[in-house]
């Protein structure tokens, strides 16, 4: 999908963790994918949080307790809170769990602008193409307004983990990500080319490759890596890229045991293609028996 209207400066708002975006490019942009450990919706659900005050799933918080003036318990106020529904998460995490699609690395948002955009809106976590020449701008970003980069593979590996590995000592790096929506824009990958009418092959192989050399690196050692987006619904042969780790039996083109990632990551259109918001679209795209104006994870 290309980029739609863009807000100031220049940012496509989309989600990282748990929402969707309305935009993307390829090889020279991105838009922000939902990831999900078990390539479902990508929900992170929050039922209980540490002792720092904010609310537990039983609807209490964890504070002091004690006997007030009138014999009712102090501290949390026991008596509030509906046991029977959804707790309450901090501020701190839902801000966290959203982040923006952004044009850095194309030379379209500007760096100093862009950071001040997010930070006046709270959002930490960016989403960029990889491009070694803008690294010492994502870090720039990350020391003015504490943004953290999902950083998408130039499709070159050791290229990408050089990138990472700068982006995580300056503590810029959220992810390390695969190919973007290669249903739209081919992967050139060991002298081979992707297209979504023959093989993904290229796909498959540099998704395997880039989460080993992240996973054999020392310095890199926690930070996740993201799948490629729309890959596993969208591949018209069967190289397993549905799948975090491809299962025993699988029978596919790809071995068992072939590991392509930490999350699944589907972009969840909340506007659809009719460039438009339409109710409940983001919602309906995550149902596997629906098909209809998105991209989903199950259909493309």
């Amino acid at each position: 999908m290309l980029g739609g209207p863009l807000l100031k400066p220049a940012l496509a708002v989309a989600a990282i963790a748990l929402g969707a975006a309305c935009g993307s490019s390829g090889a020279t942009g991105g838009d922000a994918g939902s990831p999900s450990t078990d390539g479902g919706d990508g929900n992170d659900a929050h039922a209980s949080v540490d002792a720092s005050g904010n609310a537990r799933a039983d609807g209490s918080a964890d504070a002091p307790s004690g006997t007030g003036e009138g014999g009712e318990a102090g501290g949390a106020d026991a008596g509030s809170g509906d046991s029977t529904g959804v707790a309450a998460i901090a501020a701190s995490s839902f801000l966290d769990s959203i982040g923006a699609g952004a044009h850095v690395a194309q030379g379209v948002d500007d760096p100093t602008k862009s950071a001040a955009a997010l930070l006046y809106a709270g959002i930490r976590e960016m989403r960029d193409d990889g491009n070694p020449s803008v690294v010492g701008s994502w870090i720039a970003m990350h020391q003015a307004a504490g943004i953290r980069l999902s950083l998408l593979t130039n499709q070159d590996v050791a290229s990408t983990l050089d990138m990472a590995k700068q982006l995580d000592a300056a503590g810029a790096l959220l992810a390390v990500e695969g190919p973007n929506e290669p249903n739209n824009f081919p992967v050139t990958y060991m002298g081979q080319t992707s297209s979504y009418t023959t093989t993904f092959l290229p796909v498959a192989q540099l998704q395997r490759d880039l989460y080993a050399a992240v996973k054999a690196e020392p310095t890199l050692k926690g930070i996740p890596v993201f799948h490629s987006s729309e890959a596993g619904g969208s591949e018209p042969d069967n190289v397993g890229l549905q799948f975090l780790t491809i299962p025993t039996g699988a029978g596919i083109a790809m071995p068992d045991g072939t590991a392509y990632a930490d999350f699944a990551n589907t972009h969840n259109y909340v506007c659809g293609h009719s460039s438009n918001y339409v109710d409940n679209a983001a919602w309906d795209a995550s149902d596997p028996t629906l098909n209809g104006d998105w991209d989903g994870p199950y259909v493309e």
